[in-house]
């Protein structure tokens, strides 16, 4: 287990390696955020003159040297907007998303992967029509839309739950429901998917006709067997939505990590995208990793080597 956590660590720093240096060629694909410190009407020599002092007169070569450098001692640069340490802007905004993805994820599993067992169980039936058709429409509405009609019903005719910010633990409700909705549909298919492969497997026969119960063959003996490309989808989410909570955090002004990157981007605030990717890339990482290791412990046949 040692070895294996060790050599997937050291691979994952080979890829983190990478996906930040093509950040840095891409994000200066979009040209330099010399209007956020140019005044109007300023002279080619002033323009000149703070080119100098961000380092884009640098050849681009130069400037990634210079970016590693740096990187390597912990520091990813100083926001052009915001003038303090990128990655410790984006440290501040993390725990405001990591709540976020736990409350979506907390959604998907409480509600998936139940409806995809009900749906394999009751197979070729009018709930498993109905399960399949919520998960469809789960997958199909837009995120802003979905957010923007909870915030009118819950939010405004209702008035039960907050709509904007971060004030209290309700606030996540709303914002969770939106960001999990598209997740839950993938979950409860892959379940039920699986279940309906499982199920027709000769242990499942022989546990039947031991005289166990439904509750105990599916529950105990099909659902531990189905739960390996469940498990795998729910490592993928969890990665998609750390990173992806951007519609979700604009439409509810969530103070997370993901709406200061967007931010970022329109503003050219090169290192506080590069301290974003760095951040969420660790993150799906170690998720990967976590995946991995359950799978050994789902089941005894997969080996870590």
């Amino acid at each position: 287990m040692v070895q294996f956590v060790l050599r997937r660590l050291a691979q994952g720093a080979l890829v983190l390696a990478g996906v930040l240096t093509v950040v840095f060629f891409l994000t200066r694909l979009s040209g330099e955020p010399l209007a956020l410190f140019v005044p109007v009407g300023a002279s080619s020599a002033d323009v000149e003159r703070i080119r100098h002092e961000l380092g884009f007169d640098r050849p681009l070569l130069v400037q990634l040297a210079n970016f590693w450098r740096d990187a390597l001692r912990g520091d990813l640069g100083t926001s052009v907007r915001f003038s303090e340490p990128a990655l410790g802007l984006v440290l501040e905004r993390l725990p405001a998303t990591l709540h976020l993805t736990a409350v979506a994820m907390g959604i998907v599993v409480l509600i998936g992967i139940p409806f995809g067992i009900l749906a394999a169980v009751k197979r070729n039936t009018a709930v498993d029509s109905l399960v399949m058709a919520l998960a469809m429409v789960g997958q199909s509405m837009p995120t802003f839309w979905l957010g923007v009609i909870l915030i009118l019903v819950f939010g405004v005719a209702l008035g039960w739950l907050p709509v904007f910010g971060y004030t209290s633990p309700a606030a996540l409700v709303l914002p969770g429901v939106t960001l999990g909705a598209y997740s839950i549909g993938i979950v409860a298919r892959t379940v039920r998917s699986s279940m309906l492969e499982v199920i027709r497997q000769d242990f499942v026969r022989t546990a039947r006709a031991k005289g166990l119960g439904d509750v105990r063959v599916f529950g105990k003996h099909a659902l531990r067997n189905a739960l390996i490309p469940t498990v795998t989808i729910l490592g993928l989410q969890v990665g998609a939505l750390l990173g992806g909570a951007i519609v979700t955090e604009f439409v509810f002004s969530f103070p997370g990590m993901a709406r200061l990157a967007t931010q970022a981007v329109l503003n050219r605030d090169y290192p506080v995208v590069q301290a974003f990717v760095f951040v969420t890339s660790i993150g799906v990482l170690l998720v990967n990793l976590i995946v991995d290791v359950v799978y050994a412990a789902i089941d005894p046949r997969i080996t870590l080597g």
